[in-house]
């Protein structure tokens, strides 16, 4: 009888373990399997592609937005400045670089945009290849020599939005007449505009000057 007892007292012992043991192991799977999915939910990453990488904005100390611009063959710092609607001489002075130096393809620039990653307001003017070329056959054949002006093309082109008058100071802050572009500074009143020209034919003294882009500081 006290065997019988003993016996069924040891099972009963038996059977507790057992299931006392099973409810642990299941708490440390659980408990590993939640650790697994959070790991696994937290820790993966996506590997940008290259033109993500060159494409992805930053930030600068003073909050202002950037990209980085890969040089291809042929560019120059205007061509660049109407891609992004920025200022070639805004590039220019984030790169610590001049109109004359030599860029060369595959060469980084920091592209510098306001904090909404535009500038301010640009206004690019669209020009047609027909259109230059024409003008120039004229100008060639000795009519509308003014166009050879950069100062006077800006004086008559300029668009009649920014209502620009005779007396408005223009000066002409650069000129590159190998790559046929220009810089003019336009003071109207308590306003100030960047004018960007171009010579879409001919470039230096016999070219043609059209204007690019208006960017309103």
């Amino acid at each position: 009888m006290r065997a019988c007892s003993t016996l069924v007292l040891i099972s009963i012992i038996i059977i507790y373990a057992y299931r006392l043991g099973y409810n642990r192991a299941a708490d440390s799977l659980n408990i590993d399997a939640n650790t697994t999915t959070t790991t696994v939910s937290t820790g993966a990453t996506t590997t940008p592609t290259e033109t993500e990488i060159v494409a992805q904005a930053e930030t600068l100390t003073d909050g202002a937005a950037t990209v980085t611009h890969n040089v291809t063959d042929g560019e120059t710092l205007f061509l660049i400045g109407l891609k992004y609607d920025v200022l070639w001489t805004t590039i220019a002075s984030a790169n610590a670089i001049t109109e004359n130096t030599p860029l060369k393809t595959g060469m980084k620039l920091i592209i510098p945009l306001n904090k909404n990653g535009q500038v301010t307001k640009t206004e690019t003017l669209n020009i047609s290849a027909d259109d230059g070329q024409k003008t120039q056959t004229v100008v060639n054949h000795g009519e509308q020599t003014w166009r050879k002006d950069v100062l006077e093309v800006v004086r008559r082109t300029m668009p009649v939005d920014y209502h620009l008058i005779n007396d408005d100071p223009l000066s002409m802050t650069a000129q590159d007449k190998s790559a046929g572009t220009a810089t003019v500074e336009v003071q109207h009143g308590t306003q100030k505009f960047i004018v960007e020209l171009i010579q879409p034919q001919d470039k230096g003294d016999n070219g043609i000057w059209y204007i690019a882009k208006i960017s309103n500081l």
